[in-house]
């Protein structure tokens, strides 16, 4: 028989291990206070196994939270930043951008000088113009003369960039559950991470002071719709592979329907059009025609960092007003540049009397199923009322995305965190969410905010600014600017996490 001795949450602990707790006490330091949690007042070590206490954990490694960990090593080197590097948990098992809307001929929105850290550190070896030097390939760059990059360039840069942080981020690691950990009188401390390593196939636990949210929107589809099991109806976030398995032979007569009016159904329509040259496309939007995304340099001011101040200050109807007078600047517009590339394409299909390719205008999805082995669309005209059905090999929704709130992963936390009256959470200035006065961590929910902090919030364009403004807001270094360890009891199936203090 095992010997057993009983933890701090009541918990069964083989005696050896509590032995073995013992004397690892007269290793570890014992001036970090997390550590309280696993002592009676007999002084007896009683733990299941050490972690330890990150400063800063990301979860997401994209191009939000990789440009807070190039900010973190460099402001580290003396420019403000003192805690520890943060650590990141990334269920990809490499950073690439949207990969599936890695299109042929498709190109990046924004300005290459706005990348991961240049607006921030125009010195830092983490640019895009370091990464082309890097490749050897600067000299033709330039020869471009060009500031739009293809998207799988920028791309490429970002894995050049991570590469050099393999050793802060956990790749394949998925999150599934954010656990509060109180102290004995009720104030939560830090958080629990925990969720699987998919490539060892089993569980993992973190612990952290402060969290970065990072983990991009979710696809949003019309109301009745959702993505089928077959893929015949998706998402333009799974564009390429739906694309190039159901239409497989890039010269058969398929019938491709894409849905929406914005970049990203540009973008979309543009790569059917040229990938596929014998396929019907049908694009369909509620609106009259394709708008061009205002991107005139009065109007890109919106995009300063002091707009993010100017934006915060202002009263919620103000606010209100600027995101609907303003919002084709992101959301439902097409670059400039596309717009003609796309009619041309469409007046020589017309000319050449192919009519493979058509618009419809003021037109709303109502429902789509798929039935056998196509999806079939029904689609009501907004000035006639009148409704019909169209069928297609596949259905390509370029419908946008969506910021949950709440969010799923902070389910366990939402009783500390502030909302408004529409159910939004409500940000410091500084990203954070709102939170209550026993609740110490901040969580930097990126992308989520751009009702307090604007347009930008989902855009490149800011990055590195917003990743310096979280890394000075997390405040001054505790301990030893290390990882601090925290040797926390197992509380098997409970919500919450409880530090003991020593008495």
């Amino acid at each position: 028989m095992v010997n057993v001795t009983q933890g701090c949450f009541g918990e069964k602990i083989p005696l050896a291990v509590s032995i073995l707790a013992c004397k690892l006490n007269r290793i570890i330091p014992q001036n970090h206070h997390s550590m309280k949690s696993c002592f009676h007042s007999g002084g007896d070590m009683e733990i299941l196994r050490g972690q330890p206490v990150h400063d800063l954990v990301g979860i997401g490694f994209g191009p939000s939270n990789l440009a807070i960990a190039v900010a973190a090593r460099e402001m580290n080197s003396g420019e403000g930043y003192e805690k520890s590097e943060p650590f990141f948990l990334e269920k990809r098992e490499e950073v690439v951008w949207h990969p599936e809307m890695l299109l042929p001929d498709s190109k990046l929105q924004v300005n290459f000088l706005k990348d991961l850290a240049l607006m921030r550190n125009p010195q830092s070896k983490y640019t895009f113009l370091n990464y082309l030097y890097c490749q050897n390939r600067l000299h033709e760059f330039i020869n471009l003369r060009t500031f739009f990059p293809s998207r799988q360039e920028y791309s490429d840069y970002y894995l050049w960039v991570a590469k050099f942080f393999e050793d802060r981020v956990a790749y394949r690691s998925e999150v599934t559950s954010i656990l509060p950990v109180e102290s004995e009188d009720g104030t939560v401390r830090c958080l629990r991470i925990d969720g699987v390593d998919r490539g060892a196939g089993r569980p993992f636990v973190h612990y952290a002071r402060n969290l970065s949210l990072a983990v991009g929107g979710q696809p949003k589809f019309p109301a009745n719709v959702r993505a089928s099991t077959g893929g015949h109806i998706c998402h333009s976030n799974d564009t390429r592979k739906t694309v190039e398995r159901i239409c497989a032979d890039p010269l058969g007569r398929h019938d491709i329907l894409i849905i929406g009016a914005g970049q990203t159904a540009g973008d979309v329509f543009q790569y059917a059009i040229n990938g596929f040259p014998n396929a019907n496309i049908t694009v369909l939007h509620r609106g009259f025609a394709f708008k061009p995304q205002d991107d005139t340099h009065f109007v890109n001011e919106i995009f300063f960092p002091e707009a993010v101040e100017m934006f915060y200050q202002a009263p919620e109807e103000m606010r209100r007003e600027l995101l609907a007078r303003h919002g084709d600047v992101t959301h439902s517009a097409v670059d400039f540049d596309l717009l003609p590339v796309l009619y041309d394409a469409l007046y020589q299909d017309r000319a050449t009397g192919r009519n493979r390719l058509k618009i419809r205008r003021f037109s709303e999805v109502t429902e789509a199923r798929e039935v056998g082995g196509r999806a079939e669309v029904r689609v009501r005209d907004l000035m006639s009322g009148e409704a019909d059905c169209l069928s297609a090999d596949v259905a390509i929704f370029a419908t946008g995305y969506e910021y949950p709130m709440p969010e799923p992963l902070l389910r366990n936390l939402e009783a500390y965190l502030v909302k408004d009256e529409a159910g939004r959470y409500v940000f410091e200035r500084a990203y954070h969410i709102r939170r209550a006065e026993n609740f110490a961590p901040k969580i930097y929910a990126q992308g989520y905010c751009e009702h307090t902090h604007g347009l930008s919030e989902i855009l490149l364009s800011l990055m590195p600014i917003r990743a310096e403004e979280i890394l000075k807001d997390i405040g001054p270094r505790q301990g030893n600017g290390r990882a601090e360890p925290v040797l926390p009891g197992e509380a098997a199936g409970a919500e919450t996490a409880r530090i003991q203090s020593v008495s």
